[in-house]
């Protein structure tokens, strides 16, 4: 029982997974150092392990999968009038700090105001759209101001159709994450076809930008972010968790983190000749499923540890504020510091990383948890009065 903690959902009572909060925590991490490394010029290029930092969204959607259906499971059933106490709950868990990070970005809108006409169109689309969370279905908007928060607006979408999938997946994960995988390889070859047909190189999807090809850059946004595109991916984790209650619970947690590592060596091997939309969108499902299964599996340890476990906890927090800290950073330093920091780019990083945590330990203990709290209890109290 050293990996599992009581934790209360809006449905029933389940023992928290401790090992894949903590993971949470890690793949945070992942993402921040693939933007981070960038925005700081780290070095002239990426690490290729650094480069592929972007498939951490991948696991936060096998992962959201997994966690949902562990917690909303009623003898292989989406729990019998769940649904609005489950919509409840995904709001309270995730929009006060998901609003919280979106307004600190407006005082952007105008400071960045003279630096394109197109770029700020679509961030007045993005200032309009992602307080509703619907920003990711719009190309050019999905990915503006605090980017990360595309997938916020991805998730939504995979909250929405979550009760009506749950039960088909859970029966049959099998032939449902066989049908995933057949989806997304349909779409990577249509996106290639697409893409290519343009007259673009595959090579020009890993380097194109807004700046430089505007219609290229809006078409890998619409490969990278698109809420459909990415459903297979949030199918395969409750595909995951029909497959752990129907044995895969019972598989030794060393030999599927061996089976991880392999995924992810053939990952490293094969990122150079693999397009890009593919490494984006599910190709790093061969390391990040077992990985998923393997935490589940793992009785105690590192990953059980309470103060890994917290870092776990505020990584929501962390992968939604570390982007506006990286823009106000460096906004400071070029208008107040005359850009000294930025000759010290590693410092710079660094001081960066360490406001980012401070922000999500703010964050999570004065707005995610107390706002949850409080969102649930005045939900249970009108509903006590009525």
């Amino acid at each position: 029982m050293g990996n599992l903690a009581l934790q209360g959902t809006a449905s029933l009572y389940r023992l928290e997974i401790l090992p894949l909060t903590s993971l949470r925590f890690f793949a945070a991490v992942y993402v921040v150092i693939f933007h981070y490394w960038t925005s700081y010029h780290l070095s002239d290029t990426r690490p290729l392990i650094v480069e592929l930092g972007h498939t951490g969204v991948t696991f936060f959607f096998l992962l959201s999968g997994f966690i949902l259906s562990y917690s909303y499971n009623d003898g292989g059933r989406f729990p019998k009038d769940g649904h609005v106490k489950f919509y409840l709950a995904r709001f309270a868990r995730i929009y006060p700090v998901y609003i919280a990070t979106i307004v600190v970005m407006f005082p952007a809108l105008f400071l960045l105001r003279n630096s394109g006409v197109a770029d700020q169109v679509y961030r007045e689309i993005w200032a309009v759209t992602a307080p509703f969370a619907l920003h990711a279905w719009i190309p050019g908007a999905a990915c503006s101001l605090n980017c990360p928060n595309w997938s916020i607006s991805t998730e939504a979408f995979f909250y929405l159709l979550f009760p009506l999938f749950f039960e088909p997946v859970y029966r049959r994960p099998v032939l449902v994450i066989v049908l995933a995988f057949a989806i997304m390889a349909i779409t990577w070859f249509t996106q290639i076809e697409s893409w290519l047909d343009t007259g673009r190189s595959l090579e020009a999807m890993r380097t194109v930008t807004f700046a430089s090809d505007p219609a290229g850059d809006l078409q890998m946004q619409l490969f990278s972010y698109f809420p459909l595109t990415r459903f297979p991916e949030f199918l395969i984790g409750i595909g995951l968790y029909g497959l752990w209650k129907q044995g895969a619970d019972q598989i030794a947690a060393r030999q599927l983190y061996l089976v991880a590592g392999v995924g992810a060596l053939l990952i490293l091997a094969t990122a150079h000749w693999v397009p890009e939309n593919v490494l984006r969108t599910g190709w790093s499902v061969i390391c990040f499923a077992p990985l998923v299964l393997a935490a589940a599996n793992t009785r105690s340890g590192f990953l059980s540890r309470p103060d890994i476990v917290w870092l776990g906890k505020i990584s929501f927090a962390l992968y939604l504020v570390h982007s506006p800290v990286d823009s106000y950073l460096r906004t400071v330093d070029r208008m107040a510091l005359g850009s000294r920091l930025s000759e010290m780019p590693f410092l710079f990083c660094s001081i960066a990383i360490v406001i980012a945590l401070i922000s999500a330990a703010l964050l999570f203990h004065c707005v995610e948890e107390p706002a949850r709290r409080i969102i649930l209890a005045s939900v249970k109290r009108s509903r006590t009065t009525c």
